[in-house]
Parts: C-alpha cells; structure tokens; sequence
C-alpha cells in the first residue's frame, strides 16, 4: 500500500477516483473532473494505491486568509474498508499538513453517518458545532475539527 499525492497529469487515478467514489457515495456523491480538477490545483489530493490501483483517496482545500485545511471528502474502495485504510490515510495527511504549517483541518459530516464520525474521532477531530439545513432544507451536518501538533 503506497499513499502519495497526485498532480493534474494524473489522469488514470483521477479517472479511478471518480469510479470508486460512484461505487461508494452513489450518483448524487462523490466527485467528477469538474470538482476534482480545481481541487487539485488549488488544494490537495492523496490516493492509496495497490498495485498501481487507486483503493482510497482524500481531497482537501486550502484556506487562504489561514493555516487551514477542510476535508473536502475521503474514500475507501468498498472491497478495502473496514482494514484501517482511512487511518492511515487520514494520519499520512495529517503529518503531511503539519509539516507545510497547517495547524487545523475541519469537515463536514451527517450527523447520521456513525461509521465516519467514529472514525474521524478515532483520528482525534471533535464535534465543534451542528449546521443546520447546510445543504438544503433537513440536511444537516456536523463541523468536526482537528488541531493539529
């Protein structure tokens, strides 16, 4: 397993990103080129790859008025979860933020989805407040925040 952040050549693991976020998040989740691309070039995206296949991947925006990243989203191909692929990604791009000067990363999450709020506790982001009708009328979401040392 090899985790490493991709650049715009990319195109095979771009194209592999969006295949598995379908996979995963369904037709209304998950990224396209049109997302994707900007957040490559304005933010930061990592892949866990096995065997030159892309099995999970990060993609992060960059604050510009602070030392702040935000999760834009995380993935793990569903033949891989469950294995502490997402742990070790999350932690690689923790390391990797503190290193360049970051010294915070939020999200967003739905309240809902106990499976990611337990992971993102398990990599120390706590509940920070509840936005209600985030994204439209009872959708809601949790911030989550992790300062990082």
């Amino acid at each position: 397993m090899i985790i490493k952040e991709i650049s715009i050549d990319d195109v095979k693991y771009m194209n592999e990103i969006i295949e598995m976020e379908k996979s995963t998040f369904g037709k209304l989740g998950g990224v396209d080129l049109w997302i994707l691309k900007p957040i490559i070039n304005f933010g930061k995206v990592f892949v866990v790859l096995e065997n030159d296949k892309v099995i999970g991947a990060a993609e992060f925006l960059i604050s510009f008025d602070s030392p702040h990243a935000f999760l834009y989203g995380i993935s793990i191909h569903n033949l891989y979860q469950n294995k502490g692929i997402a742990n070790s990604l999350l932690k690689f791009c923790a390391n990797y933020f503190l290193k360049k000067g970051i010294i915070n990363i939020s999200l967003t999450v739905d309240p809902k989805n106990i499976k990611a709020i337990f992971l993102y506790k398990k990599n120390d982001y706590h509940i920070t407040s509840l936005k209600e009708n985030e994204y439209g009328k009872g959708i809601h979401r949790f911030i989550m925040e992790k300062k990082l040392s």
